[in-house]
């Protein structure tokens, strides 16, 4: 029963050589950091970039959308008197685009056959709410996603030259350092960059003879 209270002495002794020394944290080593962090950049903007472009295929042109509109209003416009189950197309007149003379120009608007002038206008003012709802929707996505590409798009181009100016000098000013530091952290908040796995603490002997 005597050896009891040494333990918890040499476990307490441990624990605050722990706390005081930092044992069990990887002191950060920019120099050591600097290529992965360089690479990590660019793989950043790839997805970023990757992230725009498909967004950006999703976004239809608004104007289209004026058009799909035109073509409905249009339709209820046409006497009722000449549709006839089965048709599949109808000239129509478009309002937004004027022959030299000032008239409408004549357009071809496609229907479903089964459908009469007014279902068909239906159908098109659908399509044209639809596509204006995809631009409101996305617009602010693609632009907070351009705004982030800019971002990692400088953030890369530094670390590229910190990484080429180690090569060349074989050190980092304590400037470019606190540089590589945080786009380190913000990388590893990314997920890419792994974090090194810190050393095990070391055992008091004392402690494991007491287990």
């Amino acid at each position: 029963g005597g050896a009891q209270p040494p333990t918890r002495v040499s476990a307490l002794r441990c624990v605050s050589t722990v706390d005081e020394a930092g044992v069990g944290e990887v002191p950060f080593d920019a120099v050591a950091a600097v290529d992965a962090v360089a690479e990590a950049a660019a793989t950043r903007v790839g997805q970023l970039a990757d992230k725009v472009g498909s967004l950006r295929k999703q976004v239809r042109d608004p104007a289209e959308a004026d058009e799909w509109l035109n073509r409905g209003n249009s339709l209820l416009g046409l006497p009722r008197n000449q549709w006839r189950q089965g048709l599949t197309q109808v000239e129509v007149p478009d309002y937004g685009q004027l022959d030299e003379s000032g008239m409408p120009t004549l357009v071809t608007v496609q229907l479903e056959p089964k459908k009469d002038f007014q279902k068909n206008a239906e159908l098109c003012f659908k399509k044209s709410r639809k596509i204006r709802r995809a631009v409101e929707k996305l617009a602010p996505m693609i632009e907070a996603c351009e705004t982030d590409l800019a971002r990692w798009e400088a953030h890369a181009a530094d670390a590229a030259k910190l990484r080429q100016a180690h090569r060349s000098v074989g050190a980092l000013s304590r400037e470019d350092e606190e540089v590589i530091r945080q786009l380190h952290d913000e990388l590893v908040g990314l997920g890419l960059v792994q974090l090194p796995a810190p050393p095990e603490p070391e055992r008091d002997p004392a402690e494991e003879a007491a287990q």
